[in-house]
């Protein structure tokens, strides 16, 4: 956030505890307020590569998901 975002260093923590209780994560906060950033780029820099070889289509799980009735 200091160093793509230009937020200063003595604002960080706080705003990340913020936006996560406000929004559910830090980068949906910031999404929020308007930042723009690469998602992939920020969720690696802050917790790594997602393992996206890993993920395949799940019919029976998205059947589930789509058969609750909240917003996703």
């Amino acid at each position: 956030m200091r160093h793509h975002l230009h937020i200063e260093e003595s604002q960080v923590a706080d705003m990340c505890l913020d936006l996560y209780k406000e929004y559910g994560t830090t980068m949906a906060g910031l999404k929020a307020l308007g930042y723009e950033f690469d998602n992939d780029e920020f969720h690696a820099t802050v917790h790594g590569t997602l393992p996206y070889h890993n993920l395949r289509p799940d019919p029976v799980l998205r059947t589930l998901l789509l058969s609750i009735r909240q917003r996703k």
